[in-house]
């Protein structure tokens, strides 16, 4: 099948469209917030210089969480970018059990009437938090950090491990540098219990093996995993279907006639319209008389040439016809002066009803 170049052009067009189209409205995932990479003011990464600064054993965790449990001890650092609600899996709460220290921050809370906007107290310094989503009290946490309407900050003790979560995902962001109190807080929650873990893969960071692990090095295994491989596997067949029909959706092409244009016609109209906002009511009676006695001439039988209007008139009267009823159109054209529109109406309907009527010439 031969394609012409006009066609061939077209597909190309509507394929980079298409793709284009697919990659803007792709979603915008920004794995940054809560991340220690980040220099946004949701980021961890002011805070992760600060923990580096006073020498604490700290590091960052680029694996699944699975291999991370029956390996490493301490105390694991989890920051979710948004409050989620969160349930311990068996493996957490064993991993916790045997002395280890997990800490979530951003643990979803119950709104509650407290201010968005408080500066509380503490040992570590004047804590700024924008939140009013408060803890419930129980008995078997220990409050932490809050307040009237509830706690901010609690830790649990599971076994022999702890432990601890934050209702607010930005306790130590970027945005929070000015507050000391912040840093030292979250500071004091993770050193007691070294070495410390962040955990990096759960905001999009994978290491080496773990990239090499889910083959996400190849382009087209990373497709498979995103509705793109859907969008582009219908893209294809549309494109199959509109080769196939030639990009034809309703048959073959119909000539579209041009009609051609009547210049005498559209000189008449361009002339009537100039003489009717000239108001030449004597032009037109003069062009359009003389056409009218022509015509009464040829059904009475005297020729083409244009008679005078008594000879019309004694010709007419021959007739056995009064001619009152010619001499009303005829004197018109011999005084040669403007008249009304309607007058003209008028004038017209008398030579329509005397070349129309077959009985005036019987």
């Amino acid at each position: 099948m031969n394609l012409s170049r006009k066609k061939i052009l077209g597909i190309a067009i509507a394929i980079l469209v298409s793709v284009l189209l697919i990659f803007l409205s792709a979603p915008n995932t920004n794995p940054h917030p809560g991340s220690t990479y980040s220099r946004s003011p949701q980021g961890y990464g002011a805070w992760y210089a600060y923990m580096l600064d006073r020498k604490l054993p700290i590091q960052r965790w680029e694996k699944p969480l699975k291999d991370f449990l029956p390996q490493q001890k301490g105390t694991l650092l989890r920051i979710f970018p948004k409050p989620s609600k969160l349930a311990l899996s068996s493996e957490e709460k064993k991993w916790v059990a045997a002395g280890n220290t997990l800490v979530q921050v951003g643990v979803a809370a119950p709104v509650t009437a407290a201010n968005f906007h408080q500066s509380i107290a503490n040992p570590a310094g004047l804590v700024q938090i924008d939140t009013s989503r408060r803890f419930k009290p129980t008995a078997s946490q220990q409050e932490i950090l809050g307040d009237r309407f509830g706690a901010i900050v609690r830790q649990e003790k599971i076994e022999q491990g702890t432990l601890i979560q934050v209702s607010t995902s930005y306790l130590a962001a970027n945005a929070y540098q000015e507050a000391a109190g912040n840093y030292a807080l979250l500071a004091q929650l993770v050193k007691e219990n070294p070495p410390i873990w962040v955990d990096e893969y759960l905001h999009g960071y994978k290491d080496k093996q773990s990239m090499e692990a889910l083959q996400e090095g190849n382009w087209i295994s990373y497709l498979s995993k995103t509705p793109l491989l859907a969008i582009a596997i219908q893209a294809v067949i549309l494109l199959c279907v509109l080769i196939w029909s030639h990009n034809q959706r309703f048959g073959l092409p119909q000539t579209v006639e041009v009609v051609k244009p009547d210049n005498s016609q559209a000189y008449i109209h361009s002339l009537a319209m100039v003489l009717a906002r000239a108001g030449a009511s004597e032009f037109v009676m003069q062009a359009i008389g003389q056409a009218e006695k022509l015509a009464l001439q040829k059904k009475l039988g005297l020729g083409k040439t244009l008679l005078s209007h008594q000879e019309l008139v004694d010709a007419w009267v021959e007739t056995g016809r009064s001619p009152s009823e010619l001499t009303a159109v005829l004197n018109p054209l011999e005084r040669k002066q403007r008249i009304s529109e309607k007058q003209l109406l008028t004038w017209l309907e008398q030579w329509q009803r005397i070349n129309s009527n077959p009985e005036s010439l019987s």
